[in-house]
């Protein structure tokens, strides 16, 4: 692997200059997640070359194989928005897709440029990693928790609850302490983190979209609805609502100071998100690129 990343010398003395291109697209296919694919387009040259050279065919097998299906269609929605929006008659219709009430019966990729496709990967990656940073924030903030007794609380409000259990100055009350022997997260709680980001990507695909007036077909009643906060319209079960706060919460904090209005009511699309160090990912240092509302300049 040394040898894979180490820098190209002319072409001459990189190992990776004499694969074979029918290997090289192999060993592309079968990348582990988008984040080696990544890496692997950043290490050398040639990787980069062959990408744009069989984009679809390397994204859509990495795709398959890596994802959970639920997961690939909001990116599959992220990209058709992106390069397609027309496909799309409204906002219920877009819903529908997301939530799996419809079927993508066909996939536009004939219109999707090597260079779009070689940006969703590295989109792709940077999820990947703002998603480990959310949990490493949620584990970190989870030793300081001092969540009052279930009965301390209205249960059936919501917003009340959540301010409790977050309250810098908490009710009186026996504080629940919780069990702080715990484990690096699983590999289900990361794909759920992983949905939640890339429903927040559809949903922000979709308002700056309609801000280029690519969705001059709609009704104008959906370009009303584009102006509000509509995410919960692209989320599958009643749970998922309540699981994406915390994701809205995380992206608040990491982009308080390039947020206008410092409210996720109020989002912005934004075109870099600087983690924290302890937070950024390794060898990317404390900048992490993250087209959220654009995967270029949407």
């Amino acid at each position: 692997m040394a040898a894979l990343c180490s820098p190209e010398q002319g072409g001459q003395g990189s190992l990776l200059s004499n694969l074979p291109t029918e290997i090289v697209i192999q060993i592309m296919k079968h990348s582990l997640n988008f984040s080696c694919l990544w890496a692997l387009v950043k290490a050398s040259s040639r990787f980069s070359s062959i990408l744009m050279a069989f984009a679809w065919e390397i994204v859509e097998e990495v795709m398959i194989k890596t994802t959970p299906l639920c997961t690939q269609i909001l990116m599959k929605i992220a990209l058709i928005i992106r390069t397609s929006p027309d496909i799309f008659t409204g906002v219920n219709d877009v819903s529908d897709y997301a939530t799996e009430r419809k079927q993508l019966k066909s996939f536009p990729h004939q219109q999707m440029s090597p260079q779009v496709l070689r940006e969703f990967v590295q989109l792709a990656h940077n999820i990947h990693a703002v998603t480990h940073a959310c949990l490493d924030f949620y584990l970190e903030k989870l030793k300081y928790l001092k969540p009052q007794r279930i009965h301390d609380i209205d249960v059936e409000n919501h917003e009340r609850m959540l301010s409790v259990l977050y309250s810098e100055h908490p009710l009186l009350g026996q504080p629940f302490q919780p069990n702080l022997d715990f484990g690096p997260p699983t590999y289900l709680e990361e794909q759920r983190v992983v949905r939640l980001l890339w429903q927040f990507q559809a949903f922000l695909n979709l308002k700056a979209a309609g801000r280029t007036h690519a969705l001059a077909h709609w009704p104008e009643r959906d370009h009303n609805i584009l102006a509000k906060p509509i995410v919960a319209r692209l989320i599958y079960t009643i749970y998922e609502k309540y699981q994406i706060h915390p994701v809205f919460e995380f992206v608040n904090e990491i982009t308080k100071y390039q947020v206008v209005g410092g409210s996720i009511s109020t989002w912005l699309p934004i075109n870099r998100i600087l983690l924290p160090s302890k937070w950024a990912p390794s060898n990317h240092g404390a900048n992490l690129d993250l087209n959220f509302g654009t995967m270029i300049d949407w």
